[in-house]
């Protein structure tokens, strides 16, 4: 735990970490699925500003406009179904009291920002969506505007999220400090979690 004892921000993923969808997520896999364009990479959608129907233009999408309209209802009920973990909001606040800065660090498609601003926009510090960045994780990209964000170095911001490759091993990677967490099944290793409620126990010790 010594990498933990410089940490003066902490940073999380945002869907599988501090939220989930209670709607699976379909409606921009859908505008992928029809998508005629495939010279622009898939990611491109977490990579760009683009609202559903921009981006159905920009992959020209085979896509009726009372198909497109039917989608942008389906992500408003995918954005409206989005819910914090029950730890979530606790974590959050025990770390400000603590005195770490909050930040959020995701991969996501441009609408989707508005749910978790929704939910926890009064104890985040800082963000970083890959949509204003234009790279996504692992990229060192995204964690060098993530340590701007909050105004640290790398070695004394933590990564917290569920993806082993672009959470863990790419916060790693550009230098930050990081913990993968496991929801489900036994952490096997001493940088991972079960849950977000052990985050600042850690840090205290440290």
């Amino acid at each position: 735990m010594t990498r933990f004892h410089a940490v003066k921000a902490v940073a999380f993923d945002c869907f599988g970490t501090l939220v989930h969808f209670s709607l699976p997520p379909e409606a921009f896999a859908r505008v992928l699925e029809s998508r005629r364009r495939h010279d622009l990479p898939a990611r491109d959608v977490m990579r760009r500003r683009w609202t559903l129907f921009e981006a159905a233009e920009a992959f020209e999408a085979n896509l009726g406009d009372a198909e497109l309209l039917a989608l942008q209802e389906r992500l408003d009920a995918e954005i409206a179904s989005v819910e914090l973990f029950p730890e979530t909001r606790d974590t959050l606040l025990t770390l400000r009291e603590q005195g770490y800065r909050v930040a959020v660090c995701s991969n996501l498609a441009m609408p989707y920002a508005r749910a978790v601003d929704r939910l926890v926009s009064d104890l985040i510090d800082a963000r970083t969506w890959s949509f204003n960045v234009g790279a996504t994780k692992p990229s060192p990209v995204i964690y060098s505007a993530l340590c701007e964000s909050v105004r640290c170095p790398p070695a004394e911001v933590l990564m917290v999220g569920d993806s082993l490759h672009a959470d863990y091993q790419g916060a790693l990677d550009a230098g930050l400090a990081a913990l993968h967490l496991v929801r489900t099944g036994s952490p096997s290793g001493m940088h991972q979690v079960r849950t977000l409620a052990e985050v600042p126990a850690m840090l205290k010790k440290c």
